[in-house]
């Protein structure tokens, strides 16, 4: 950078003589021209360096927070996801449960499922875990094909899932319950072999005193 400004300066007073050169290296005509040429080129030549490595520099930058953004993106993937089928995690589930409890008002309620899949032990005992790792996220997918937006579906652990639901006085609490009964009851496909699992669902209504 100190280079590029001094030969700047030098090509500047070069070309409009602001601090004359001594006689003996005073420089006139064809060559006063050629040496200004020169040393723009020069000029241009380190200018275009300093260019190119500025802009490999802020690529290297971006990219570098593009790494450090998915790294943070990926925790908070782990701190709160469940890794294997991609609900909220026991720790996140909390939080969202006191927050859901918490905006609660007067003509709303929430709706606390507990769902514990039957014999599931069986599945990884006929098969393998990897078999029944399939179906915990075919499960997950139905449980969480079956909540609105403002629901909260998440697993404890094993093959027990928690889904929270805010909703009004006259929400059929049963009649959701059992759809989510048979969505997860239809049989399971893999690889030719059909699978079923049922659930047992536990109900539980909290108002807004708790």
């Amino acid at each position: 950078m100190v280079l590029f400004i001094s030969i700047l300066i030098m090509g500047l007073n070069h070309s409009y003589n602001w601090y004359s050169a001594p006689p003996n290296l005073f420089v006139t005509g064809n060559s006063r021209t050629f040496s200004g040429l020169i040393i723009i080129a020069l000029t241009s030549y380190i200018a275009g360096i300093f260019g190119s490595a500025l802009k490999a520099s802020m690529a290297g930058l971006k990219s570098e927070n593009q790494r450090v953004k998915a790294s943070k993106n990926l925790i908070k993937q782990l701190a709160e996801y469940d890794v294997l089928t991609g609900l909220l995690n026991r720790k996140a589930g909390k939080v969202a449960y006191q927050q859901l409890v918490s905006g609660l008002n007067g003509n709303e309620c929430l709706v606390f499922y507990f769902v514990d899949l039957d014999n599931f032990k069986n599945i990884n005992d006929l098969f393998d875990h990897r078999v029944g790792d399939e179906l915990l996220k075919v499960v997950s997918q139905r449980i969480d094909s079956i909540t609105g937006c403002g629901d909260v579906a998440c697993r404890l652990g094993g093959d027990e899932f928690i889904i929270f639901m805010r909703v009004n006085q006259f929400f059929d609490h049963d009649y959701f319950a059992k759809n989510l009964i048979e969505l997860i009851s239809q049989p399971f496909d893999y690889h030719g072999a059909e699978l079923e699992v049922t659930a047992s669902i536990g109900v539980a209504v909290i108002k807004d005193n708790g």
